[in-house]
C-alpha cells in the first residue's frame, strides 16, 4: 500500500504538485502522535492482496477495522445504481481478482525492426 499511496499525482490533475501524495504519506509516517503513526505505518505496510482479502471477507484485519466488506456493500445497496446482475459480476471479479490478473497475457509489442 505504501507504493500505491505515495505515487505521483498524474499531470492531468494540476491542483496539486505531482509529489503531493508522497508529502502526505511522509507526514503520516512521521506523525508526532505515536498511536496515529503506528496505525498508518501498519496500514502502509499491508499488501494490496491483504486489503483485498479483508474487503472480500476472507481475512479480517484489525488494522482495517471499520472498512466494510464486499457483502455489506452489496446488501446495503452502497453501489450506486447497481442492479443484481452488476452486483453478481462485481462480486465475481473481486473474488477471482488474482486469477483474472495472472491469466492475462501481455500484448506483443512491436519492435523497432517491425516498423
Amino acid at each position: 500500500m505504501k507504493k500505491i499511496f505515495s505515487e505521483d499525482i498524474r499531470t492531468k490533475y494540476s491542483r496539486y504538485p505531482p509529489s503531493h501524495n508522497k508529502h502526505i504519506f511522509e507526514n503520516l509516517i512521521n506523525e508526532s502522535d505515536e498511536i496515529k503513526k503506528s496505525t498508518f505505518t501498519k496500514i502502509f505496510n499491508l499488501t494490496f492482496l491483504d486489503c483485498l482479502n479483508h474487503f472480500r471477507g476472507g481475512i479480517i484485519l484489525d488494522d482495517l477495522q471499520g472498512i466494510n466488506q464486499i457483502n455489506n456493500y452489496i446488501k446495503e445497496g452502497k453501489i450506486d445504481n447497481a442492479d443484481e446482475e452488476y452486483c453478481t459480476i462485481f462480486n465475481y471479479f473481486m473474488n477471482n481478482f488474482e486469477n483474472i490478473i495472472t491469466a492475462k497475457k501481455a500484448r506483443k509489442r512491436k519492435s523497432k525492426n517491425d516498423i
